[in-house]
C-alpha cells in the first residue's frame, strides 16, 4: 500500500471527523476573508460614489465672491481642447409649499446644456429645474410639481466688506421639477468631499444670473475630459407613474442600478483627458486668457485730469493687486474714499460725505497726516476757515463684522474750489446703494444712516456734484483709520501718455489670477484621496472577529487531535510493522492540508456570502457608521487568495500544534486493549520513559525495535 493510498483511504474512512475539522477550517477562512474583503468592498464603494458624482469632471475653480465672464469657459476649452463649463453655485433653501416641508443649506447651481454633457446626459432644462434624490425625498415631491427656493443674493463687494449692503440678501425664484436624478450621478456633484449626498438644484444659468443681478458671470469654472473623447449620451426617461425617484436611463435602468451592479455608464478617467493635462496646464491656460472684468477691475482713462484710473467692482482693490501697481508704474497715485457720517466744528456739522484719501503729491505735496484739505462748499456749510480743527466720525467693522463709530480730528490746512481734481466725481466708488441712486435720500448703504440728517443742501450738492469728495486727507492717514482686510485702496490713478496702453498687458503679465482667488484645484484627484476611508473596515473586522477566529482555528484542532487518538490503534500497527515516527507525522498532517484545503474553498464561499451580509447591515442598518449608503461588494483577487492561504496557514499551525503536543506513546501502548494511563513524556536524553513491569530488565524485547528505538514513538 503506497503512502497516498493511506491517505486518500484515511480521509474517506474517517470522513465524518474529517467533516467537523473542515467546517471548523471553514468558518476561521470566512471570517477572515469576510474581514478583509470588507475593506475592499468599503474603499472601492466610496471611491465609485465620489467619482460617479463628478461625471468626466477633473478640475474646478471656484472663486466664491469673484465673478468672472461665462465666456472665460468657451476660451480655455478652445486653449486646452478639454470641455470647459461655467457655472453659478449659490446657497439657499428649498420649500414644498404643498406640504410645508423645507430642506436648508442646498446647493443650487445656475447652469446650462454643457454641464449635463460632463454627465454624459443629454437634457435642456429650458425655465424648469433638476434636482438629486436626496432633495426631493427631503421635500417629498415628484416630477412637474413646484417648489420655492430662495439663494443667496451675493454682490461683487463682500458681504462682511465696509458699506456693503446688508439687507436684500435673498432672491427668490419658483421653478418646475423636471426630472429627478440619483444621487450618484453628476446631479449629486458637490466641491466638498463627503459621502452623504448633498441638497442639488440645477437651474438655467440665465435665469440665476437675472435673479441676483449678475447677468453674463459665474463663479464656478469646471473642467473636464478631452472634449475629442467620444461619450455615450443617454436620454432621460421621466419617472414611472409610481413616482419612484431616479433618472431611468434609455432601457429603463437607473444609475444608483447600474453603480450597485458593478457597471459604469462611461468609466471616468482618473487623470484628464490628455497625458500632459492637470491643474498646472489649466492655471497656465487660465492666465493666457484672463482679462480685467474676471477679477472685477477696470481701467479708465480721465483726459481732462490727464490721467487713468484702475478700479474695482469689488470696490476695494486686493493687495496683490496694489502690489503689481507698484511694480509697474512707480508714481501711480492712490486713492482711498469712504463715507463719513459726520464732518463737525463746534456746533456746526455736515452730515453724511465723502473724504478721499490720496497721495498728497496729486493735490498738494506738503501736505500732512494731521492736516485736511476742504472745499468751498464745505467750509461755508460749518463757517470753516483755515487752521480750525474739524472732527470726522465714521463708521468701522472689526474682523467680527460688529459696527463701531469712531472720531479723528484734523487741521484745515486749504480750503480749495470745487474745481479740477477736487471736482471729480469719480473718486467715489460705486458703492452699493448710493452709487446708482438719483436722490441721497434713498441711500440705503451697509451702515445704519439717519436720512433725516440729510437737508435740502446736501440734496442740492449730491444733485450738482454727486459723490465728490468734499475734503482730502492724505493717504497714509487714510489707511490708517479706514483700511481693512479687503484693501486699503479705492483707486489707482497713473499719468496718461504713451505708456498707458502697455500698462493693460503689463499688468496681465505680472499678476498671477491665483493671488485674487482664481486657480483651478484638482477636485478628482481630492475626491480619490478623501474616499479613503478613515478607519480600515479590513483590520476593524478581523479585530472584532479574532475571538471568533481563535476559537473555531482551536476547536479544529482539537476535533483533528480528537481523530487521531480514535485512530490509536492505526497508529500503533504502523509503528509496529516498521513506519518511522516522521513517516507517520507527515501522513496525519498530510490529510490535515487536504482537509485545511476543503475548508479554506469553503470558507472562500462562505465569506463572500458573509460579506454581502455586512455590506447590506452597513447600507442600512448601521449606515451612520461610515455615514454612506449604496455599498457595493467588491474583492480583490490577491484579497481572495490572501485570505484562503491565510486560513489554511492559520489551520494548518493550529493542527500542527495541537498534535505536537500530544504526549508519546509507545506501539505496545497503543495496541493494547486497556490502554488507559496517562501518556508519558520523554525523558531528559531523549529516550522513551516507558514503565517497566516489575523484575523486568530494561532494553527491547523484540531485537528488532532495539534497532530502530525512535520507531516507538509518534513525535
Amino acid at each position: 500500500m503506497t503512502f497516498w493510498r493511506l491517505i486518500t483511504r484515511g480521509l474517506r474512512f474517517y470522513w465524518r471527523n474529517h467533516i467537523g475539522v473542515m467546517l471548523c477550517i471553514a468558518i476561521s477562512t470566512a471570517v477572515i476573508l469576510g474581514a478583509l474583503v470588507v475593506g475592499d468592498s468599503v474603499r472601492y464603494s466610496l471611491k465609485k460614489i465620489a467619482l460617479s458624482r463628478l461625471g468626466e469632471i477633473q478640475l474646478a475653480l471656484a472663486s466664491q465672491d469673484h465673478y468672472f465672464r461665462t465666456e472665460l469657459a468657451d476660451e480655455l476649452e478652445a486653449e486646452l481642447g478639454n470641455k470647459a463649463v461655467s457655472a453659478i453655485l449659490l446657497g439657499g433653501i428649498a420649500i414644498n409649499n404643498e406640504n410645508n416641508l423645507r430642506a436648508n443649506n442646498i446647493q443650487v447651481f445656475g447652469i446650462d446644456e454643457k454641464f449635463w454633457k460632463l454627465g454624459n446626459i443629454d437634457i435642456n432644462l429650458k425655465e424648469n429645474a433638476v434636482i438629486n434624490e436626496r432633495l426631493a425625498k427631503q421635500l417629498g415631491v415628484k416630477n412637474g410639481e413646484e417648489i420655492l427656493i430662495k439663494v443667496e443674493k451675493t454682490s461683487l463687494l463682500p458681504l462682511d466688506a465696509p458699506l456693503s449692503v446688508d439687507t436684500d440678501l435673498s432672491a427668490s425664484l419658483r421653478v418646475t421639477i423636471k426630472e429627478i436624478m440619483p444621487d450618484l450621478s453628476i446631479a449629486g456633484f458637490s466641491l466638498q468631499t463627503n459621502q452623504i449626498a448633498p441638497f442639488n438644484v440645477f437651474v438655467p444659468i440665465q435665469k440665476l444670473q437675472e435673479k441676483i443681478d449678475l447677468k453674463g458671470k459665474a463663479n464656478l469654472l469646471l473642467i473636464g475630459d478631452n472634449k475629442n473623447n467620444k461619450v455615450f449620451k443617454s436620454p432621460l426617461i421621466p419617472l414611472s407613474k409610481g413616482g419612484n425617484l431616479g433618472a431611468d436611463l434609455s432601457k429603463g435602468e437607473n444609475l444608483s442600478d447600474d453603480l450597485s451592479k458593478g457597471r459604469d455608464l462611461k468609466a471616468p478617467l482618473e487623470k484628464g483627458g490628455r497625458g500632459d493635462f492637470d491643474a498646472n496646464s489649466a492655471n497656465s491656460a487660465l492666465k493666457k486668457q484672463w482679462q480685467f472684468a474676471d477679477i472685477g477691475l477696470e481701467l479708465n482713462p480721465i483726459p481732462e485730469l490727464g490721467m487713468c484710473q484702475l478700479t474695482t467692482k469689488r470696490i476695494f482693490i486686493d493687495q496683490p493687486i496694489e502690489s503689481v501697481m507698484k511694480e509697474i508704474s512707480p508714481d501711480y497715485i492712490g486713492v482711498l474714499t469712504y463715507l463719513v457720517n459726520e464732518i463737525r466744528l463746534g456746533d456746526l456739522a455736515t452730515p453724511y460725505s465723502m473724504l478721499s484719501a490720496i497721495d498728497p503729491k496729486a493735490i498738494m505735496p506738503n501736505l500732512k497726516d494731521d492736516e485736511i484739505v476742504i472745499n468751498q462748499w464745505l467750509a461755508d456749510d460749518i463757517e470753516a476757515k483755515v487752521r480750525d480743527r474739524i472732527k470726522l466720525s465714521y463708521f468701522v467693522f472689526d474682523n467680527q463684522r460688529r459696527l463701531y463709530e469712531k472720531s479723528t480730528e484734523f487741521r484745515i490746512t486749504a480750503i480749495v474750489p470745487i474745481s479740477g481734481i477736487f471736482a471729480d466725481k469719480t473718486l467715489m466708488p460705486e458703492f452699493p446703494g448710493l452709487a446708482n441712486v438719483e436722490s441721497s435720500r434713498d441711500w440705503e448703504p451697509g451702515i445704519p444712516i439717519d436720512l433725516s440728517k440729510i437737508r435740502d443742501k446736501d440734496e442740492d450738492y449730491w444733485h450738482k456734484y454727486r459723490g465728490t469728495p468734499k475734503g482730502f486727507i492724505t493717504l497714509k492717514a487714510g489707511q490708517a483709520i479706514w483700511g481693512n482686510r479687503f484693501g486699503s485702496l479705492t483707486a489707482i490713478r497713473y499719468p496718461l501718455n504713451a505708456n498707458t496702453i502697455k500698462f493693460d498687458s503689463m499688468i496681465k503679465l505680472k499678476l498671477d489670477p491665483e493671488s485674487v482667488g482664481l486657480s483651478f484645484q484638482p477636485i478628482r484627484e481630492r475626491a480619490i484621496l478623501s474616499s479613503k476611508p478613515t478607519t480600515d473596515f479590513g483590520q476593524l473586522f478581523f479585530g472584532l472577529s479574532i475571538f471568533l477566529i481563535f476559537s473555531s482555528c482551536l476547536l479544529a484542532g482539537l476535533v483533528f487531535v480528537f481523530g487521531v487518538q480514535q485512530r490509536r490503534e492505526e497508529i500503533g500497527t504502523l509503528l509496529a510493522i516498521g513506519f518511522k515516527a516522521k513517516q507517520i507525522r507527515r501522513l496525519f498532517l498530510t490529510e490535515g492540508f487536504f482537509i485545511a484545503l476543503c475548508g479554506g474553498i469553503l470558507g472562500v464561499i462562505l465569506g463572500i456570502a458573509y460579506t454581502k451580509a455586512v455590506l447590506f447591515a452597513l447600507s442600512n442598518i448601521w449606515q451612520n457608521a461610515i455615514s454612506a449608503t449604496n455599498l457595493q461588494y467588491h474583492a480583490e483577487p490577491l484579497t481572495l487568495l490572501g485570505g484562503l492561504f491565510a486560513g489554511i496557514e492559520i489551520s494548518m499551525f493550529t493542527i500542527w500544534l495541537t498534535f505536537r503536543r500530544q504526549s508519546k506513546h509507545t506501539a505496545r501502548e497503543l495496541l493494547s486493549a486497556d490502554f488507559k494511563s496517562p501518556l508519558i513524556p520523554l525523558s531528559k536524553g531523549g529516550k522513551l520513559a516507558i514503565p517497566l513491569e516489575k523484575g523486568e530488565k530494561g532494553g527491547f524485547s523484540n531485537p528488532q525495535n532495539a534497532r530502530r528505538p525512535n520507531s516507538s514513538k509518534i513525535w
